[in-house]
């Protein structure tokens, strides 16, 4: 042709070129004649071309102007061929494979084609490892497009463990929204790498996203490796809208390792899951910015930042749902608010503080303090924080999450040790923290134990709490100072059986021990070692009383076996409503344990040892128990009741009354042996008659001094 529609070199006879062949026509048409020999063979003027034939020619092709649309695996040659395209000019494979050995060919391209979608396209169908581009070499900035229709999107691939880019110092664009993965063993000279649509990944190769790469809005670009490989890339990445990603072999985890910095210029994504979900994701430099990040997740792989990256990245975060976060070595993720529906797993080295906020809707997200034990890392949060499930894995106390006087904090689940290693975990309360917790367990695993300091705040749990949930662990909490509340009240009995939501347990299957130094505690119920026998070496379930004050609710003290202690020192034993307990507890201070009921009524009907006892408050306190304590019992107001013994000094102040039994119309017997028993207040004593047989309370003192001064 002549640069018309006219020009034909015959319908099928072959062609032997040993010069030149030029197409040169403007409309589109199909050369299907089988090409041999040495020659160049050159499309010009605006038209399309066809090539159809089995071609075994071994001179180059020059494509100046209009396109070549492969239509044979043989089409540019069986001599891995030369390829230049011009630009204004595009070769289109057409989704024909180009499979031989002898179709390895030597791009060299520029621009973006007559139509702006690249210089070399794919319009059909996935042509991937076999493409034919075997090395490519820009001789202006240039651009590839995947534009087909199957699930790749007509994805080329370039090079197949073989190959180099040669960007010649400019700039490849990628086009469309299909895929390009790049399989060079070798990337140079390339200015910039441009993702505008679709994938561009690295494979088979490191080092070969080549310096600086940029990924707009709708683009991704990532890395694949290979079974048990990193596959890493040293590129200077910036996310102007779009997606970081990467992919792997799914017989292994993988991972991709990026050792550049991440800018993050436009609210753009970390996806685990556009290539295949099955590597994780390890970036070793800083991230850049203050737009928004989000982290999308598939098959539970992660994106790793390993750098602190306080100092450089300032914008929000939103990890959804299957999204995972680890830092790891100093990273962090930067001082903007994060908003985590996903998974963070804090693995880092050094001890760090939030400042900014963590937060979810109401059921979702995952923080999980993943230190391992050759690390510092203790995190403090001093900011809102609304997580479902916050587990504390920081393998001893030198590496506590701790809750500063700032934070205010929702959880649907605190978990104070568990798996994996380091397992054991501590959690520090610091005065002014507010923690609203559905459940709060400690010891949540077989042999991790739990440790919780409260020295003040307020923590109200809204389900369970259980100290030493799992076996082969023995698991504390102490309250200093603050409160905590437990709000459900329990529908049936706590004790024993099945752990009843409203619970609030010390030991289930494990040791718990809970020492109440001061501040309240207040709960419908306190069930000790709720499901077996638990001891480890000298350890048993205990709840130590030392000061503040214990606020129980209708269910009491129980326990379903006899596996436990109960220490009541210098504290406070109060009630919501009535509440009895049959255990036996020890009096461990002088003058002792201070029981005030309010206006409620108080039954100990366990034995009683050790030390003294205070009654206080206008309710009662009845003693049913064969009680051993030798120090005073002074009783300052209230009634004092009950079939029971004592064997300390009884003092009845003028405010208080003795009224032996437990309740009206039934006579009632009260012992003091072996002490002196003085009322100075008011001695109520019940006297019936039925018939002749009459029945009457009654105060029995052996072997000391009954003094009754008061009313009678």
């Amino acid at each position: 042709g002549a640069g018309g529609t006219a020009g034909s070199v015959g319908p099928s006879a072959p062609i032997t070129n040993l010069a030149t062949l030029i197409l040169n026509r403007s409309d589109s048409n199909g050369l299907p004649n089988v090409i041999r020999g040495s020659g160049a063979l050159v499309k010009n003027g605006p038209g399309i071309v066809g090539v159809a034939g089995a071609n075994a020619f071994s001179g180059p092709v020059v494509v100046n102007a209009g396109k070549i649309r492969i239509a044979n695996a043989g089409a540019l040659g069986s001599s891995n061929n030369n390829v230049t395209v011009n630009s204004g000019a595009q070769i289109d494979f057409g989704g024909v494979a180009q499979v031989g050995t002898h179709q390895r060919y030597n791009y060299f391209i520029a621009g973006y084609g007559p139509d702006g979608r690249g210089a070399v396209v794919n319009n059909g169908n996935t042509v991937s490892t076999s493409s034919g581009l075997s090395n490519v070499t820009l001789t202006a900035d240039a651009a590839i497009g995947t534009f087909g229709f199957d699930g790749e999107g007509g994805r080329i691939d370039i090079g197949l463990g073989y190959g180099q880019i040669d960007g010649g110092g400019n700039r490849l664009v990628k086009l469309g929204p299909g895929r390009l993965s790049i399989r060079v063993t070798n990337t140079i000279n390339l200015a910039e790498l441009a993702v505008s649509n679709g994938l561009v990944y690295a494979e088979n190769a490191n080092f070969t996203l080549g310096t600086n790469a940029i990924v707009y809005s709708g683009a991704s670009l990532g890395m694949f490796a290979g079974a048990g490989q990193f596959r890493t890339n040293s590129t200077v990445v910036r996310l102007e809208g779009g997606s970081l990603t990467g992919g792997g072999q799914t017989v292994n985890v993988n991972s991709n390792v990026w050792t550049g910095p991440i800018l993050v210029n436009q609210p753009s994504v970390l996806h685990a899951g556009i290539i295949n979900g099955n590597a994780d994701h390890l970036l070793m430099h800083n991230l850049v910015g203050s737009s928004l990040l989000s982290a999308v997740g598939n098959n539970a792989r992660r994106f790793e930042l390993h750098t602190n990256n306080d100092a450089t990245f300032s914008g929000p975060w939103s990890i959804n749902s299957g999204g995972v976060i680890r830092t790891v070595s100093d990273g962090t993720l930067g001082t903007g608010a994060i908003t985590n529906i996903g998974t963070i797993e804090w693995s880092s080295t050094n001890a760090y503080t939030f400042a900014q906020s963590l937060t979810a809707p109401f059921g979702f997200g995952t923080f999980r303090q993943m230190t391992n034990a050759s690390s510092a890392g203790a995190v403090t949060f001093n900011g809102p924080v609304a997580q479902n499930f916050i587990g504390v894995q920081n393998g001893d106390n030198g590496r506590p999450m701790t809750f500063g006087s700032t934070a205010t904090v929702q959880a649907g689940n605190l978990s104070v040790g568990l798996t994996p290693a380091p397992g054991s975990g501590r959690v520090n309360i610091s005065a002014g923290a507010s923690l609203n917790v559905g459940n709060f367990f400690l010891g949540d695993q077989s042999g991790m134990t739990g440790v919780v300091v409260q020295a003040g705040g307020t923590v109200t749990i809204t389900n369970q709490f259980r100290v030493a949930h799992w076996p082969n662990t023995v698991s504390t909490y102490t309250l200093d100072n603050g409160s905590i509340t437990s709000t459900l009240d329990p529908l049936a009995n706590p004790s024993g059986g099945a752990e009843q939501n409203g619970g609030f347990y010390v030991g289930i299957d494990g040791v718990g021990i809970f020492t109440q130094n001061g501040g309240t505690v207040t709960t419908p119920n306190l069930v000790m070692d709720n499901r077996a026998t638990s001891v480890l070496g000298t350890e048993t379930n205990t709840y130590n009383l030392n000061g503040g004050t214990l606020t129980l609710g209708r269910w009491g003290i129980q326990s379903p076996v006899t596996t436990y202690q109960i220490n009541l020192g210098n504290g406070t034993l109060g009630a919501s409503v009535n509440w009895t307990s049959v255990l036996r507890m020890t009096l461990t201070a002088v003058p002792g344990v201070t029981v005030n009921p309010g206006a409620n009524t108080i039954s100990l009907n366990g034995p009683l040892s050790g030390g003294g006892l205070i009654k206080d408050g206008p309710g009662g306190l009845m003693l049913n128990g064969f009680n051993t304590f030798t120090t005073d019992l002074n009783v300052y107001n209230g009634t004092l009741g009950g079939n029971g013994s004592a064997t300390a000094y009884t003092l009845i102040e003028a405010l208080a009354t003795l009224a032996p039994g437990v309740q009206a119309g039934a006579a009632g017997v009260f012992t003091v042996s072996n002490n002196t028993l003085a009322v100075a207040g008011t001695l109520l004593m019940e006297v019936s008659r039925s018939g002749a047989v009459i029945t009457n309370d009654r105060v029995r003192n052996f072997g000391s001094v009954l003094a009754v001064g008061g009313p009678l």
